[in-house]
């Protein structure tokens, strides 16, 4: 009796046992299949990240190429718009101060502005209706780019005139004693940039220059001509 007793519960055990086993066995397939189907879901979402970093390195690329056409294309603009302002202002940027008889004379911003000064033999306030020392006048009549102007006397008198040397290489030149005389209004006077008569025959001048009571013109060979008389 005791013998079946011990029979039994040897089975018993040995159920529970295989019970036991199987149930772990259960659980431990139950495990590796949720980590591999984690671990397929990781991979999973690593390819999609991996895809979703080539479409976003592509527009990157995209977007690169597009910025430097738009970069090289307002560069190009920017040096032609600074290459046309420096061609339009070099002349525009030239500046130069002349002294004469009863006058100073200032080119700036391709305009000659005339400042008449009181002085014995020539003009003083009291010759007019209101003050003219101190005066200013902007020179009219002038048409082009003005390269250079010279402080002159036409006349073996004082009769101050301004030389003007434009960029396209011809002569012109301001008459300061007529308008002044002409008028005991100041604020009537006029000064107006013209061609000097005796001397249209002259082209392609690069220079003008003073020398004493003379006044040369140098043309493109390097021939210096007396403009007054225009004799070489």
């Amino acid at each position: 009796m005791e013998e079946k007793k011990k029979i039994t519960l040897s089975t018993i055990f040995m159920v529970l046992a295989v019970i036991v086993i199987i149930i772990m066995a259960y659980f431990i397939y139950i495990f590796y299949n949720e980590k591999n189907a984690e671990t397929q879901k990781v991979a999973d979402l690593n390819n999609e990240v991996n895809s979703l970093k080539s479409t976003v390195n592509n527009l990157n690329e995209k977007i690169n190429n597009v910025s430097n056409t738009v970069n090289n294309s307002e560069n190009s603009s920017k040096e032609n718009k600074t290459e046309s302002f420096n061609k339009d202002n070099i002349q525009n940027k030239i500046f130069q101060e002349i002294f004469g008889e009863g006058y100073s004379a200032v080119l700036e911003n391709n305009k000659i502005t005339i400042t008449l000064k009181s002085q014995e033999r020539l003009w003083t306030d009291k010759d007019f209706s209101k003050p003219i020392n101190n005066k200013k006048y902007i020179v009219e009549g002038l048409e082009g780019k003005i390269k250079k102007i010279v402080a002159a006397n036409m006349a073996q008198d004082v009769s101050p005139e301004i030389l003007i040397l434009m960029d396209d290489g011809t002569l012109k030149y301001v008459d300061l004693s007529g308008p002044v005389f002409s008028n005991k209004n100041p604020d009537n006077i006029h000064f107006i940039g013209d061609n000097i008569p005796w001397a249209t025959n002259l082209k392609n001048i690069i220079d003008i220059k003073v020398d004493g009571d003379y006044h040369y013109a140098i043309d493109n060979t390097g021939k210096e001509i007396k403009i007054w008389n225009n004799e070489a």
